[in-house]
Formats: structure tokens, sequence, C-alpha cells
């Protein structure tokens, strides 16, 4: 009589096989080679994602279960480039040549991280003048020319001024016009390894607001310093005049006249400290602006943009904003029978309340101008900005 098998041993020793069968799963798919592929993965999709940070982790995880994987210092690093971190970048290729001795890629790949380049801007459109700063690591050196497609080939290589093709790197490159400027640049290691060319393009459209491409502030300047009409936004007429043209004692040679740059366009504002009156005068859209008169006195700090006038027992705050040169505030004081009266913009407050709002506009840098140059000198200075 034939014997039956178990179902129970037939059970168990299907379980054993399935359990082996997954044992053997897991410790396949963890091996470090399964590991380091399925995160490659991982890495390699933060990159296209240009998620670096992520990427730089991922890396850094992988190194540390396969720490003599050539392939993978070499990523890293290529990773730090592209953040502009070319320190970093450095010291992990030169800690993998303690490593690896007798990687090529790595020695390569330090080379190259020797004669990278960085730019303080990205390449692009910029409706402002850009002042470009070339870095490379220590003891390198930097190449470079920029040729200018616009109407002006300034920084043009073979600009007979620089007597050659292209110029070592020293100080700050400077795009001051309108022009589509294309700049090729590079490297050399202080081990005479020569980096990658590389070229970046930036196209300048200086705002016309901010910077007129014409010159005609010059001559309306001019035309109000000889004696012209200006706009007073303090009256809000037109005046035109600095001193009284009968006084005798008024030296026509004065030293009266000064030129700052309050705002951030590259047009001056002009200063008359005179015997009697002082002005301030702004161009704004063809147009001189300013305020001043007898017993007037302003400061304001170069770089703000806030101007304030004073007159006994009244101070008015100006600005140099979108639309010119405007008032936008003003504070008196008036002492009667029962005491001293505050006024904002007309309105009575407090003495509290009458600081608290004059401080929001007040610098304590702030300083008085002073008379620098005659008639003559502040109009040769003008012409020559």
């Amino acid at each position: 009589m034939e014997k039956k098998s178990s179902p129970i041993i037939i059970i168990s020793v299907l379980t054993g096989i399935l359990l082996a069968a997954l044992v053997g799963m897991l410790v396949y798919f963890n091996l470090p080679a399964q590991r380091i592929r399925r995160m490659l993965k991982t890495a390699n999709k933060f990159l296209a994602e240009e998620n670096y940070e992520e990427a730089i982790l991922t890396l850094q995880k992988m190194i540390e279960i396969d720490p003599k994987n050539e392939n993978l210092y070499v990523m890293l690093a290529g990773t730090y480039e592209k953040t502009g971190d070319t320190d970093k970048e450095i010291r992990l290729l030169q800690g993998a040549l303690d490593v690896l001795p007798e990687a090529e890629d790595l020695s390569e790949a330090l080379e190259q991280a020797y004669t990278n380049v960085t730019l303080s801007e990205r390449e692009g459109t910029y409706k402002d003048p850009v002042s470009l700063v070339l870095d490379a690591p220590k003891d390198s050196k930097i190449y470079y020319r920029v040729t200018d497609a616009g109407v002006d080939d300034t920084y043009s290589a073979d600009d007979p001024k620089t007597g050659s093709k292209e110029k070592e790197y020293s100080e700050p490159i400077s795009l001051e016009e309108n022009g589509n400027y294309s700049i090729e640049y590079y490297a050399v290691s202080k081990n005479g390894y020569e980096g990658e060319h590389k070229t970046a393009t930036y196209v300048i459209e200086l705002d016309e607001s901010k910077y007129p491409s014409d010159e005609s502030w010059k001559q309306a300047y001019i035309d109000v310093i000889n004696g012209g009409e200006y706009f007073n936004t303090f009256w809000g007429d037109y005046d035109s005049g600095f001193e009284d043209p009968d006084d005798e004692s008024i030296d026509p040679e004065a030293k009266v006249w000064n030129y700052t740059y309050v705002n951030d366009d590259n047009i001056p504002e002009i200063t008359h400290i005179g015997h009697y009156s002082n002005y301030f005068l702004s161009y704004f859209d063809g147009e001189v602006q300013g305020f001043g008169g007898g017993k007037i006195w302003f400061e304001f700090k170069p770089g703000t943009e806030f101007i304030i006038s004073h007159l006994p027992r009244e101070q008015e705050v100006f600005k140099i904003g979108p639309n010119g040169l405007e008032s936008i505030q003003g504070f008196y004081t008036a002492n009667g029978s029962l005491g001293e009266f505050y006024y904002v913009d007309d309105t009575e407050v407090t003495e509290d309340q009458y600081d608290s709002a004059f401080s929001q506009y007040y610098d304590p840098e702030m300083k008085e101008p002073e008379g620098k140059y005659s008639t003559k000198e502040i109009i040769e200075i003008i012409n020559n900005l």
C-alpha cells in the first residue's frame, strides 16, 4: 500500500523555497552595486530637474556606499560646479585623489576645477548697466575678450587700445551702453592648464526713464544756471534767477554750485548755495525741476531718496520718484499763547506723533551741501559728465 505525502510537508517545503527566494532577492537588491544603480537613477532625475541640493545629498550617500567609485566623485564635482561652489568641488577632488591617487579622470577634473570661472551676473537682458565680476580659484589667471554687436564696439577684442585679442582680467567689466555683448572667457591654472573657453551673452537695454540716450539734460541745466526758468516744485510754478542781479556784492565767480547723485540714475542733481538763497535742481522728462529761495536750506544723503528743506519752523520732504521731484509731506510748528503746536500736512498732532512721522524720512547722516564751483566751472563739469 502506497504511503501518501502529507499536505503539511508539501506546504512547508514550498514555504521554505519561497522564503529562500525572498531572502535571495533582498540580498541581491541590497548589494552595493544594485543600490548604486537605483540611486544613480534618482540622482540623474534630480540633476535633470536642476534640483542640485537633492542631487548632492544622493551622490554623497552613494560615495559612502562605494568610496572607490571614481565616476561618483566626478559626478558630484560636476554638480558642485553647476551650483558655482568651486571651493567644495576642489576639496572633494583633492580628497578623492587621496583615496584614488592613480585615477586619471579625477586628476583631469581637478585641473579643470582650478580653471572654473564664475560670473557675478547671469546671462540675460538688463535694464541697468552691468558690472561683471569674474572669479576663479586662487593662483589661476582669467583671460577674456568682449565684443559688442551694438553700434559702438567699445569693448572689441581687436580694439587698438588693448593691443591684443584678449586681456587678462583685473577689474570688473562694465557694460554701460546699449548693446549685445558677447564675452569669451577662460582661466589658466597655476600649473599652466588652460580651462574650457566659454561664452556668455548680455543684452543691455537701458531704461530710458533712468538713462536718457541723449544729453539734453546738460543744456537744460546750463540754461537754468544762466538764469533760465525751471519748475519750482515747492511753490508749484516757474522761477528764474538765483540772486538779486542788482546786488553788486555778489561775485560772479563765487563758489556757489555743486552736483551730487541723490537717486540711482546717471543724471546728477545740481545745488546752489548762495548768499541769500539756496536751490536744489533735478532733471526729469525733459524738464528741470527744483525748489528753493531765500532763507531756505536743505539737506540730504547721496544715494537715498529723500531731500528735506528747511524754513524757520517748517520742513518739507521731497522725493525723486517715478514722476520726478515731488513734495510728499510737510511739517511745521507754531508758538501760541497756549504753547507749542505741531502740524503734519496741516493736521495738528502731538509732539511725539510729529517726531515719529519726521523720523521716517530723516537720516542722521544727511548733510547740507556746500558751494564748491563757480558758474563757469559747474557748466564745464556738466558738459564733461
